[in-house]
C-alpha cells in the first residue's frame, strides 16, 4: 500500500524539481545579465579620452587615506582606479526609485535582487 502512495506522489514531486531548476536558472541568468549591465558604467570610463588619465592623476595627487567627495556614478571607478575611498559608491534606494526604475522593469527587478545600495538618506 505504501508503494501506491509514492508513485502518486512522483509526479508532483518530478514537476517540483523542474520548477526548482527552472527558477535556479533564471535567478543565475539574471545575476550574470545585471552584473554585466553595473560594469558598462566602469566600461564607459574606460573608453572616454583622458578619462584613465584623470584617475590615475587623483591617486598621484592626493594621499593615501583620503576619502574622495564625488558623485555616487563616478564613486566605483575612483575606487577601482584611484584605490581612494569614496563617501559614497553607490545609488540609494531612493535615487534608485526616482530615476533608474522606471526605465526597464526587468532592470528594476535585478536591482532590487542582486543591487547594492548606499547609505545617503538612509534614516539611522
Amino acid at each position: 500500500m505504501a508503494k501506491a502512495k509514492f508513485w502518486r506522489k512522483k509526479p508532483f514531486i518530478l514537476a517540483t524539481v523542474i520548477i526548482a531548476l527552472v527558477l535556479l536558472s533564471l535567478f543565475i541568468a539574471l545575476r550574470l545579465d545585471f552584473g554585466q549591465r553595473e560594469d558598462s558604467v566602469l566600461t564607459y570610463f574606460s573608453q572616454q579620452e583622458g578619462m584613465p588619465d584623470a584617475f590615475a592623476e587623483l591617486e598621484q595627487l592626493t594621499p593615501n587615506n583620503s576619502i574622495i567627495l564625488c558623485w555616487w556614478d563616478y564613486g566605483r571607478a575612483v575606487r577601482l582606479w584611484s584605490h581612494r575611498e569614496v563617501i559614497e559608491a553607490y545609488p540609494s534606494r531612493d535615487i534608485w526609485n526616482t530615476m533608474g526604475s522606471s526605465r526597464d522593469p526587468l532592470n528594476a527587478l535585478e536591482a532590487q535582487i542582486f543591487g547594492t545600495w548606499g547609505v545617503i538618506g538612509k534614516n539611522p
